[in-house]
């Protein structure tokens, strides 16, 4: 790719991207590769869609943007009401969404994946990643990723970088400094991230509980960052938990990579974030919830589970306590293999992930696939 320059003749290309938003969390994936599309071919006519919202609770996902977040996307780019409003050309999901109702009006279509993970059923061997034939292209985080799926997918794969990880390296990555000010935490203490999934059988909320706050010593502050599909009435224990305490914070941002950034330690579970974060090579403390094998789509050979090597695993407060003090004691203990995680699932780690993306959209446009 000749990365930096324009695409090749694209100002004429009266081609159509709509942008398709099933879940809030997919906004930091698809607005990124929007930005860079409307930089490199500006001929290029660009439209989001986001479906009905609904709240996570009762243990169903949450669906769509609530309106505070469509308002603010609105500033930025055009929404649309239906995908026959827009008739696009090219559709781009953040997901195998192959449940859309108005599939076959969606025009050509690219999934760029929403996390590095599979839970069973993204990047995995299981038959239902089939499903992703349907897509004409799909970008993929990491190698490890391509080789998976070429197992049962023959759509054109490219390796285009974790979209997200832009945000943690290249000239505009988030920056401790700047979370430490937004959150009144001082830089000089140590900062420990806690990302749980929201799945019952696989996160480490019923695991823990209230006592995740026992990890808050005098130099220690704790950042809560639940996953945007947690039940609110356990989103607002974790908040009442932050708001009662003086070293703990609770993240509201849909993205978590700001506090990934200034983070020295990760806790987290079978989440994306937990292998996100071995890309900065600090220490990740994985808490396996005893239900893990309950989960619907549990595989053992999956990614998130290959990776735990990498990690100071445990089940309990006690053990958790005990591998936060060896993290700090030894945070280069598992850097081998945090870093040989990261060179297979996260390419690039540059800062040019999303711009990678949008030149290989491009192509699909220009004909190329």
């Amino acid at each position: 790719m000749n990365m930096g320059q324009p695409v090749n003749g694209c100002a004429g290309v009266r081609t159509r991207i709509l942008f398709y938003l099933e879940r809030d969390l997919h906004l930091p994936f698809l607005l990124p590769i929007h930005q860079q599309i409307c930089r490199l071919c500006p001929g290029v006519e660009t439209a989001f869609y986001a479906v009905p919202y609904s709240l996570p609770q009762r243990g169903l996902p949450g669906w769509g943007l609530d309106e505070q977040e469509l308002q603010r996307l609105a500033t930025t780019a055009r929404l649309v009401d239906t995908v026959e409003e827009f008739s696009p050309d090219i559709t781009v999901f953040a997901d195998a969404c192959t449940n859309v109702y108005n599939w076959y009006n969606c025009g050509k279509r690219v999934f760029v994946g929403h996390g590095i993970i599979s839970k069973g059923g993204f990047y995995t061997t299981n038959l239902l990643v089939r499903r992703d034939n349907l897509a004409d292209l799909i970008c993929v985080p990491g190698p490890w990723h391509k080789e998976i799926l070429e197992h049962n997918v023959f759509t054109p794969i490219e390796v285009t970088g974790f979209i997200k990880s832009d945000r943690l390296f290249g000239e505009h990555a988030c920056t401790r400094e700047a979370f430490c000010k937004q959150y009144a935490i001082p830089q000089t203490a140590i900062i420990i991230l806690y990302a749980p999934t929201f799945n019952d059988e696989l996160s480490a909320i019923p695991c823990l509980g209230a006592q995740i706050a026992q990890v808050c010593e005098p130099d220690r502050y704790l950042i809560i960052k639940l996953h945007t599909m947690t039940d609110s009435s356990i989103v607002e224990q974790h908040r009442q938990l932050a708001a009662g305490h003086p070293r703990i914070r609770f993240v509201e941002e849909i993205d978590v990579t700001p506090a990934m950034a200034a983070a020295d330690i990760l806790i987290s579970d079978v989440s994306s974030v937990l292998v996100e974060f071995m890309a900065l090579n600090r220490p990740v403390v994985a808490v396996n919830n005893p239900r893990q094998q309950e989960y619907e789509n549990y595989q053992a050979d999956d990614i998130e589970y290959r990776v735990r090597d990498a990690c100071l695993q445990v089940t309990d407060t006690k053990g958790l306590l005990e591998a936060v003090v060896r993290s700090i004691q030894q945070p280069d203990e598992l850097a081998r293999q945090r870093m040989h995680y990261a060179e297979a699932l996260c390419f690039g780690r540059d800062g040019h992930s999303a711009e990678r993306a949008a030149r290989s959209i491009l192509d699909l446009a220009n004909g190329v696939y």
